[in-house]
């Protein structure tokens, strides 16, 4: 509100605090605006006189400590207050909102304030107002008249874009990075690296203000307040960057926290200029990943003009190795060998993952493989491989080529050298296969070193190796086979059996090592607890050497026994040891069974020779093939079920009796002598002739005879028995339930002189209508017309000669009904299949007729899709789902 006397030409100078915002932004258009409400006064102007803007600018003014704030990584703004310096009073009034929509909301104003900032956030924001008349007004903005609709209420002054004042002044603009990167200069553990750090801001950084870059952490470099620095700038057009001073030649470096500290040393910088400065710190010696690094600006003195400051702003990474400070290691190093046995051909593999890429013209050193029997070679052969999950990526495949085929190898030393020739990348898995001989005696494995030198470099780092038999160069004591003679067998292989496991072995050389133990892995399929379990040793004579075995524990989940021994394994002595567990009742294929021995001599893992037939080890009886179908899915209609069955296991002569249960639905009655028939050749010598049916229950029972009573000649007793993998085939026949029905599961077990053969388990159903006891159905079923009005009798009919034209109201005198049938089935029908509609009684049609039908598929089955929809109805094939047939015409009838 301004009151009078407000004389042209005069300065009007405005003072009010706004808060920033949380993050940084350019500048905004300041607009202004006024308004006249003293009547005297607009009585007397004229068009031509009135009263105008002369000039208007906007601009920050001088603060107490910084204005510009931010949350973390973000720039942003502040509150706070000033000391207004302006030629008018506090009045305490409030300014309504304007009906101009430069003007919206509810405005205050407030004068010669003073106070700290609040918010938790920096101090102020000042906008300064400088506005001149043109013409000597006597002004009152009476606020009551303010938003008056009269015509008379006010004139308004024009609009105007005030001119805002340049770089930090400029109202509402917020300090922030507009670019800040940070680059490295090399991945080499314990070297010289030059970092760039790169930045521009919106606002100029004044003299005694600070710039700070944190997160250089894990250098070796030494704290210092004298760290050279060097200083390129570009801005605006030019080509070529150019050194200066702008930061003077050195800077404070703090190790412990890995900061570097600027001082700003000229008068002002450029706002959105573009600053590198390069500085060297020595990298740690040990590998790192790249650090996150962070820039911001601190305000020196509020005495040297308006004050800004940005907060830590997280600074974006060069990329690959030129991230900041990673330094290059190998995060798997890892040595294996393929077999520890004296005078072998050994293949041994380095696996290794390099933290940062490893440059071309490197050389991959690995060292410490001593005992080799490996003349020097200059071309030893290298393979080079990834695993297959990372040849998708085809840079990654044909990185695989970035090591050379061939190394150099020296045996004294123990060392291969192998060039690399193209970028190894990081983060991917190398293994590097090459074979050596091993020693013709034993010995422990050897410390082995790795290193990268060249154009990359690591310093040498001792590999991990492999355990037991795998380490690098680790040679077994003893002439190892593991076990020559080994295998293994079992007693029974029936469900939920007691079952005695026999492992036989023969071991080549003495096993003297009280500490090591024998493990028998891979015999799943049991229900025996985990825990300590008996085993004896099944001695063949009396001179055989005894064992005495300290502990043997049994593992559920692995199938494993862990024997230990309190005496040694005699070379060339055969053992045979023997353990109960219990089957499970599930059906299963016999296990692939290793053996390995552990300590501080080891064997590798090795698969035991397995016993055939129902001796091989953890082989459970049951129904590998148990298939059931029907041949009809009508109702009331005489089935046929087939049925077919493979036993895994053999039998021998004792007959089969088998249950099949979940027939339910069936109106055939009880019966004992339900007939079976054969479907197999091959089966006509084992199915009885008769099942007993029991119809509530749904349980069909027959017996599978080993052979005939008379053995046709030619052919052996033997050759009768139920073997593993001999197809039984057998149907019978039920009649099918009275309405739609669905089949459910259908179980079969089998059993032969009181014990379970084969536990129960859900066969495999035939697909769709042929699942057993599955009865078709409408699942939809709705007729309908198009037509109630009634024909009048001079009315022929309409498929009859000499008819008139439906729609002809002048010759025609038929109520032409449209009859339109919806239906969905729950199966799929083929042609020559027939739908037929009865009690469409009382129309005039009469006498035979091929009546025009069209059929349509409204909702079709989810496995057609729309393009086969036209093709399936072409070809008269209805798959379930909803059909639609329209029109069906026909003539109303006079009544």
């Amino acid at each position: 509100s301004l009151h009078p006397p407000y004389e042209a030409h005069s300065e009007l100078l405005l003072n009010f605090t706004l808060q920033n915002p949380p993050h940084g932004q350019e500048p905004t258009s300041i607009g202004i605006q006024s308004r006249l409400f003293d009547p005297h006064i607009l009585s007397a102007l004229s068009h031509e006189y009135q009263p105008l803007f002369h000039y208007a600018n906007a601009r920050r003014f001088n603060c107490s400590a910084g204005a510009v704030c931010c949350s973390t990584g973000d720039v942003g703004g502040g509150v706070g207050n000033v000391t207004a310096n302006g030629n008018h009073t506090n009045d305490n009034s409030t300014t309504e909102s304007s009906n101009n929509a430069d003007f919206p909301g509810k405005n205050s104003s407030t004068d010669n304030s003073t106070g700290n900032s609040t918010g938790g956030c920096c101090n102020c924001s000042m906008v300064v107002t400088k506005m001149v008349s043109a013409r000597n007004l006597w002004t009152h903005l009476n606020l009551s008249n303010w938003n008056s609709k009269s015509t008379t209420s006010g004139v308004v002054m024009n609009s105007t874009v005030m001119d805002s004042a340049e770089q930090n002044g400029a109202p509402m603009r917020v300090a922030f990075f507009t670019m800040a990167a940070i680059k490295q200069s090399t991945t080499a553990g314990d070297r010289i690296n030059t970092l760039t750090a790169s930045f521009q801001t919106n606002i100029e950084i004044k003299y005694g203000w600070t710039i700070t870059i944190t997160g250089l952490v894990n250098t070796l470099t030494n704290s210092t307040s004298f760290l050279p620095i060097t200083t390129y700038m570009t801005r605006g057009s030019m080509r070529k960057a150019l050194k200066v001073l702008d930061f003077g030649n050195t800077a404070k470096w703090e190790k412990g926290n890995g900061t570097l500290t600027l001082g700003i040393q000229i008068f002002r910088t450029y706002a959105f200029a573009n600053y590198s400065i390069e500085f060297d710190l020595t990298n740690p010696s040990e590998g790192q990943d790249g650090q996150h690094i962070y820039i911001s600006v601190s305000a020196g003195y509020a005495d040297l003009g308006m004050i800004a400051t940005i907060r830590p702003t997280r600074m974006q990474a060069g990329d690959a190795n030129a991230a900041p400070l990673l330094t290059l290691d190998l995060l798997v190093k890892r040595i294996a060998q393929a077999t520890p046995s004296a005078r072998a051909s050994n293949s041994i593999s380095v696996t290794i993952v390099a933290r940062a890429g490893i440059e071309a013209g490197s050389v991959l050193e690995i060292s410490g493989l001593t005992g080799s029997t490996t003349a020097d070679s200059e071309v030893m052969r290298v393979d080079v491989g990834v695993p297959e999950v990372y040849l998708k990526n085809s840079s990654v495949s044909a990185s695989v080529g970035s090591f050379n085929t061939s190394g150099n190898w020296r045996r004294q030393e123990g060392r291969l050298s192998i060039a690399i020739t193209g970028y190894v990348l990081p983060n991917v898995h190398y293994t590097l296969r090459f074979t050596l001989d091993n020693p013709d005696h034993g010995q422990k494995p050897p410390v082995v070193f790795i290193q990268v030198t060249g154009v990359s470099w690591m310093p040498r780092t001792v590999m991990e190796r492999a355990g037991g038999n795998g380490a690098a160069l680790g040679v077994a004591l003893w002439m190892a086979q593991t076990s020559k003679n080994a295998s293994i067998g079992q007693s029974s292989p029936y469900p939920s059996a007691i079952n005695t496991i026999t492992v036989t072995l023969g071991i080549e050389s003495s096993i003297y090592d009280m500490e090591s133990l024998i493990t028998v892995s891979g015999l799943t399929g049991t229900v025996t607890p985990s825990g300590p379990i008996q085993v004896t040793q099944i001695v063949a004579n009396a001179t055989a050497h005894v064992l005495q075995i300290k502990s043997s524990n049994w593992s559920v989940a692995s199938g494993s026994l862990e024997l230990g021994f309190n005496s040694s394994l005699l070379p060339f002595e055969v053992y045979v040891l023997a353990f109960d567990v219990c089957n499970q009742a599930p059906m299963q294929d016999a296990r692939h069974v290793d053996i390995e021995m552990s300590g501080s001599i080891a064997l590798l893992r090795q698969r035991i020779r397995s016993d055939v037939g129902n001796f091989a080890p953890l082989l459970i009886g049951g129904f590998s093939v148990k298939n059931v179908s029907q041949s009809t899915a009508l109702r009331n209609a005489l089935n046929t079920v087939y049925v077919t069955l493979v036993l895994n296991i053999d039998l021998g002569r004792s007959p089969l009796h088998i249950h099949l249960s979940g027939l339910n639905g069936s109106q055939t009655p009880d019966t004992s002598t339900l007939n079976l028939t054969s479907s197999d050749e091959k089966s006509l010598h084992v199915i009885s002739q008769y099942a007993n049916w029991e119809q509530t229950s749904g349980v069909l029972s027959l017996t599978i005879l080993p052979f005939h009573s008379v053995v046709p000649q030619g052919e052996s007793v033997a050759a009768k028995t139920i073997r593993a993998s001999n197809p039984m085939v057998f149907s019978f026949q039920l009649i099918n339930p009275a309405s739609a029905h669905s089949s459910g599961q259908i179980l079969v077990r089998g059993s032969s002189d009181g014990v379970i053969i084969a536990s129960a388990a859900a066969m495999a159903r035939g697909q769709g209508y042929r699942a057993p006891l599955f009865v078709a159905n409408f699942l939809v079923a709705t007729i309908a017309q198009s037509s109630v009005a009634q024909s009048e009798r001079s009315c022929q009919p309409l498929h009859q000669p000499s008819v008139c034209v439906p729609g002809d109201s002048k010759e025609c005198k038929c109520s032409i009904n449209t009859i339109s049938v919806k239906f969905a089935l729950n199966v799929p029908l083929k042609a020559p299949a027939q739908l037929t509609l009865q009690g469409l009684t009382g129309s005039l049609d009469s006498g035979l007729y091929e009546l025009p039908v069209r059929c349509t598929v409204v909702v079709p089955s989810p496995s057609l899709s729309a393009g086969h929809v036209s093709a399936r109805v072409a070809e008269s094939v209805l798959k379930a789902g909803f059909v639609e047939w329209d029109p069906l015409i026909l003539s109303n009838t006079s009544q």
